[in-house]
């Protein structure tokens, strides 16, 4: 009987300890904070919260879902949480703690406080409306600056609410010029402003927008019907829907739907307008037998041609050869994108001064004989596009090209179909020209290729100023001892002068050295260093490049492991 007392006198001490232990933790954890106001604007929060007695500091919690991530722990019992979406919901909760023996001791989280940031007022509003025709509708289009969206529209005709009408944009009845005297108001509200929130700020079209949640009303400008316009001549030239799009009408007239039309005015315009491809036209030759040329360049009409326009609807894919020795022809508007091949296309343009752009032409690729001819020629494209391969002849002729070109083309060039030496032949006559080539790095080898040959022939433009020359490492595979090894190799790639007659010299810098050394035996265009594995880390290669009165220099660090 003595031992079981004993025994279980023992078990009550032990769980005496216990919960003394254990309430003694409990009084000695800081108490749980009470956040006491939640201040938000678009894109924070400022929270504040109680002081807790015995706290050495509060640890600032999001809470996400199931997760509950740290912001910040601090002593300030204030905190402005930056950086939050606009209009948004969030939740955040607070701990108290106190530092034990280098250990914080945390109190329990704060009831967690649910904020929404603000939305940001509509600003910016504006309506834009251009003038019509007698006759016709006008469409108004409502745009904002900035804001918390959605934006609800709403337009009114007259100060009165036009049922149905609540998208940015709104298109008015048949406008009649003397007659239609009515004015539009669009009226635009978001989270932030409510519909009776209607401030000031009236916009006129064109005009930048002041901050506002209605624009005033604007008048929509009627002119009288443009009187029709005389017309020379007009061709159907859409593509077909189904069989062989290439013109093979003999007289003429071509085999075009009327959804793409040409047009030829009394003051020499060429209207092509519509929408969709076109028929293809070219130069009769005697392995196209029924292939046949643009009905504009028929000798009643090709003299009579001095600009040229295309309507944004029209997509064609190719105009070679369409306005081939328009002799007359000055000027021409922007290009559709959709051309792939315009080779021939202005070949004996001789008056035509300014070429079109082509940098918004990303799938052009033929390009040959383009500007052949065209010897009143001063200003280039300005870009090449990338996909170009075939560049034949391209500026054959032209005599007085002044300006500056940006080549971007990566494709192969020395493999295509046509030869390309001629891209500049027959221009060195020009006598004050100056054509400045640029290009990146990715298409050197296919510009060295391009220039070369008309170089060497001194056929190209005076005055070019391309990059004199580079060294470039390629890894190349060499035999040492039978055997096949791989070893880097340095080029010299010289683009400025006859390389046929040019002499090189190859120096060598060791990283401690401050001069060159030349390497005897190294007078090729390219050289592969010896033991390159016990080449010092910052070794310089030099090669001056020697030819008639030019002397040319680069200069490379050789990358041993590449």
């Amino acid at each position: 009987m003595r031992k079981k007392f004993t025994a279980a006198l023992a078990v009550a001490l032990v769980l005496t300890m216990i919960i003394t232990s254990v309430s003694v933790s409990a009084d000695t954890r800081p108490g749980r904070v009470k956040i006491t106001s939640a201040v938000t604007t678009d894109s924070s929060v400022t929270l504040k919260w109680n002081k807790v007695s015995n706290a050495d500091g509060y640890a600032v919690f999001r809470i996400d879902g199931e997760k509950t991530v740290l912001i910040k722990t601090q002593t300030a019992r204030k905190i402005t949480i930056k950086g939050l979406a606009d209009f948004e919901k969030f939740k955040f909760a607070v701990k108290a703690f106190e530092r034990e023996n280098g250990k914080k001791i945390f109190g329990r989280m704060s009831v967690p406080e649910l904020v929404q940031t603000k939305a940001i007022p509509v600003s910016g509003v504006k309506i834009t409306a251009e003038a019509v025709n007698s006759g016709s509708a006008a469409t108004l289009i409502c745009t904002v600056a900035g804001g918390t969206k959605p934006y609800a529209f709403q337009w009114f005709k007259n100060g009165v609410v036009i049922e149905g009408a609540t998208t940015d944009r709104f298109t008015t009845p048949t406008l009649y010029a003397g007659v239609t005297q009515d004015k539009y108001t669009c009226q635009v509200t978001n989270p932030a402003v409510k519909p009776g929130d209607i401030s000031a700020g009236a916009v006129k079209p064109a005009e930048a927008a002041a901050p506002a949640v209605e624009v005033k009303p604007v008048y929509v400008p009627v002119t009288p019907t443009a009187p029709s316009r005389e017309v020379i001549k007009s061709w159907n030239i859409g593509a077909p829907v189904s069989g062989v799009p290439y013109a093979v009408d003999q007289n003429g007239a071509g085999n075009g739907m009327p959804n793409v039309v040409a047009t030829l005015y009394p003051d020499g315009e060429l209207a092509i307008t519509g929408t969709g491809d076109t028929v293809v036209f070219g130069l009769p030759m005697p392995q196209f037998p029924t292939l046949i040329a643009a009905p504009w360049r028929s000798s009643e009409y090709i003299d009579k041609i001095k600009s040229v326009s295309f309507a944004p609807g029209v997509k064609t894919t190719d105009i070679s050869s369409w306005f081939a020795d328009c002799k007359s022809l000055e000027k021409v508007s922007a290009l559709p994108s959709s051309i792939v091949n315009a080779s021939f296309t202005f070949t004996g343009c001789s008056s035509l001064k300014a070429a079109p752009e082509l940098s918004t032409l990303q799938g052009l690729e033929n390009t040959q004989y383009m500007f052949n001819g065209c010897a009143s020629l001063v200003d280039p494209p300005s870009v090449l596009p990338e996909n170009i391969s075939l560049l034949q002849g391209m500026f054959i002729g032209c005599t007085n090209l002044n300006g500056t070109m940006v080549i971007k083309i990566k494709k192969n060039l020395t493999s295509a179909v046509m030869e390309i030496s001629g891209f500049f032949d027959g221009t060195a006559t020009a006598s004050n020209a100056r054509l400045t080539l640029n290009y990146t790095r990715a298409a050197n080898a296919n510009v060295d290729a391009l220039l070369h040959n008309s170089l060497s022939m001194g056929k190209v433009v005076k005055g070019v100023e391309l990059p004199s020359m580079e060294l470039v490492q390629e890894t190349v595979q060499v035999t040492v001892n039978n055997d096949l090894v791989y070893k880097e190799r340095i080029n010299a790639e010289v683009y400025v002068v006859d390389t046929s007659l040019a002499t090189y010299k190859w120096y060598v810098k060791a990283p401690t050295s401050e001069e060159y050394t030349e390497i005897n035996g190294a007078t090729n265009n390219s050289y592969i260093p010896d033991n390159q594995r016990l080449i010092p880390e910052g070794t310089m290669y030099k090669c001056v490049v020697t030819s008639g009165n030019t002397t040319l220099t680069g200069e490379i660090k050789l990358q041993t492991e590449l």
